[in-house]
Order: C-alpha cells, then sequence, then structure tokens
C-alpha cells in the first residue's frame, strides 16, 4: 500500500530490506530500507501515527531552513515513510558528538515561534499513567500532577543512536516521538546519556539556550515524565526487563522531588 502511493513520486520499488534494530529481537517489525529509482526510504510501522499527521509538516518547514532532521514522505494509520540518511551514527563515533554542537541541534529541533498546544503530550501521558497503574508496575507510589513552563517541539528520544553524521553536520532520525510538548522532558534524556559529568550538564544547557531559565524542579519533572513514558513504552512492546529498570529510575526521581 505504501509503495502504491509513493511510487509515482519516486519510481519503482527495486529492493527492500530489513536494517539492524534492537526491534528485531521482539514482537516489532524492523525499519524496512526500501530502494526506489529515484531515493532510498525507510517504511516504520507504528501502532499510533496521530501525532505525526498532526505535527509532521513542522519537520519539513524546520528542514526548508537548515536540514536537521530526516524528512517524513508518507504516513497512514499502521506506518510511516521517511527519507534514509546514510552516515556515521554518533553512538558509534563519540568524537563526532561535540555537547555544544548536539545541544545547540536539539534547541532547533525544539524552538518554535508560535505558541505550542500541548493537549496531545497531555493526553499520552495520562494513557501512560493509567497503563502504569492498571498494570501495578509502580505499586503504592502516587504520580504527582506535573507542572512546566517552557514547551517546544519535542522529539521524545534525543540521544546519540538517533543522530546521524552525514556531509559535515549532524542529522536527527527516528523521528516516530514528534509532538509538542515540555522542553524538560525532551532535556531528560541527553542531560542522562550524552552528558557525562556536571560540568557537560551546564555546557549543554547553556549552549542550549541560555535565555531559558529551566528550574531544578521542571528538570525534575521532565525526568519523571521521561521515564513514565520510556517505562510505558517499553512494557507495551514486551520489553518487561527494561521496563522494570525504567520504574527503578522513575521511583528515584520520585525521590528527588521529595
Amino acid at each position: 500500500q505504501c509503495t502504491e502511493q509513493i511510487k509515482n513520486q519516486y519510481g519503482e520499488l527495486k529492493r527492500a530490506v530489513p536494517l539492524a534494530s534492537a526491534w528485531n529481537e521482539n514482537n516489532r517489525l524492523p525499519p524496512i530500507l526500501m530502494q526506489f529509482d529515484t531515493a532510498q526510504l525507510v517504511l516504520h510501522q507504528k501502532e499510533n501515527t496521530t501525532n505525526l499527521k498532526r505535527f509532521g509538516h513542522l519537520l519539513d518547514k524546520k528542514n526548508n531552513h537548515e536540514v536537521i532532521t530526516t524528512s517524513i514522505v508518507y504516513v497512514n494509520t499502521q506506518f510511516f515513510v521517511t527519507t534514509y540518511i546514510q552516515g556515521i551514527v554518533l553512538d558509534t563515533a563519540q568524537s563526532l558528538a561535540n555537547i555544544r554542537d548536539l545541544a545547540q541541534l536539539q534547541y532547533k529541533f525544539n524552538n518554535y515561534d508560535e505558541k505550542p498546544d500541548s493537549s496531545f503530550w497531555l493526553e499520552q501521558l495520562d494513557i501512560a499513567k493509567h497503563f502504569l497503574y492498571r498494570g501495578d508496575f509502580i505499586g503504592q507510589f502516587a504520580l504527582p500532577d506535573l507542572e512546566f513552563q517552557h514547551f517546544g517541539l519535542i522529539h521524545g528520544d534525543f540521544d546519540r543512536k538517533n543522530i546521524i553524521h552525514a556531509a559535515g553536520r549532524n542529522i536527527l532520525i527516528d523521528i516516530e516521538h514528534i509532538m509538542y510538548g515540555p522542553l524538560a522532558y525532551d532535556l531528560s534524556r541527553p542531560l542522562k546519556r550524552i552528558c557525562e559529568t556536571e560540568e557537560d550538564r551546564r555546557d549543554y544547557i547553556q549552549a542550549y539556550d541560555n535565555k531559558i531559565d529551566l528550574s531544578n524542579n521542571e528538570l525534575i519533572n521532565g525526568n519523571i515524565a521521561f521515564y513514565i513514558m520510556q517505562a510505558f513504552n517499553r512494557a507495551k512492546w514486551g520489553y518487561m526487563r527494561e521496563a522494570s529498570e525504567s520504574i527503578k529510575n522513575l521511583k528515584l526521581e520520585l525521590d528527588h522531588k521529595k
């Protein structure tokens, strides 16, 4: 169905092969690299593509100024297709992953001139909370209401493994979680995974945008929200050991908030 929809633009499908992915080990289809006459594209499975339909056009708007992310070329109810970026994954070449450069890349992605509507993100957070309560993942821990002051277009998994170095620039991939949401939520991942020291974290936030005053409480709220969503997604796809690790980290952040 996808190839029929896009072959008029890219020509006939010549070859389709699965890409190496952690999803190969579970019940989700890995991404499929599709080689057409005039382009290489990637087919992704996603059970709910509402966010991509609502916010995907903003990627093209950003890339019109400077290419910072892969682009979406087709979306249906269970799959979406993106452009293929050929290059070096920063997770395997950390010498290319300058902290300040990555912080500025994230700021370019997050920054949005208009006041964003975060209702979709809040709905997703509520769904994740109810899932964790129903599945008895968090025991007697009460999940607090989280307040945020700063919002933008969020990636949802900003990490070296989702950044490709190609043609002298860093480009974001794995954009399936994009939506409007709290900046502190999107900063949680890089501040924990990309930054290894407190000095790294200070440099990252300063390079990200020193005009944004993110309080420590807002950053903690971002961490809590991140682990709620991470636990939900891992459990939903059957990664129970990893989901338990997310719950452990969530409880630590809840203790910090106290």
